[in-house]
């Protein structure tokens, strides 16, 4: 059995208009004055924002060095991080920046963050009246002890 699936007009339409707009291309000296030069600067237009991409991502690329080697590799800075992903030409101008911190983290925060979860450990522990639920701690709860809990 056959799986026919005929072309789309749009398909066909799209087709059209590409090759209409080749032809018209051709016929550019045919053109009239004022609309030649305004393709003229259209055109200068698009080159200086394709140079102007281009040469961000020169300069990002150097800002994102130098910052990484100066601070020994700790911090990561990138101006436009998505100028150079695979999106659309609006997308690649957001977000402005991305930052990552990559140095050690702050000991002394760590440091008063496990004491205080020790010490709330302790206060439940006492709560329960002991290590084992009130009995001695020596001896292990049993699987029925824990259940009746």
């Amino acid at each position: 059995m056959w799986d026919y699936e005929p072309t789309h007009p749009y398909t066909w339409l799209g087709g059209t208009i590409v090759i209409i707009i080749g032809f018209l291309g051709v016929l550019y000296p045919l053109w009239p004055q004022q609309l030649r030069g305004g393709v003229y600067y259209l055109s200068w237009g698009g080159l200086g924002f394709v140079g102007f991409v281009i040469v961000l991502a020169i300069l990002r690329t150097i800002l994102y060095c130098l910052i990484w080697v100066l601070t020994g590799g700790k911090h990561h800075l990138w101006i436009f991080p998505n100028l150079t992903e695979d999106c659309g030409p609006i997308e690649s101008f957001f977000p402005i920046y991305s930052y990552k911190y990559t140095g050690p983290k702050d000991k002394k925060k760590k440091k008063k963050k496990k004491k205080a979860i020790e010490g709330e450990q302790a206060e439940a522990i006492e709560e329960d009246g002991g290590c084992c639920g009130g009995g001695s701690c020596d001896e292990p709860k049993t699987l029925e002890e824990k259940k009746d809990e």
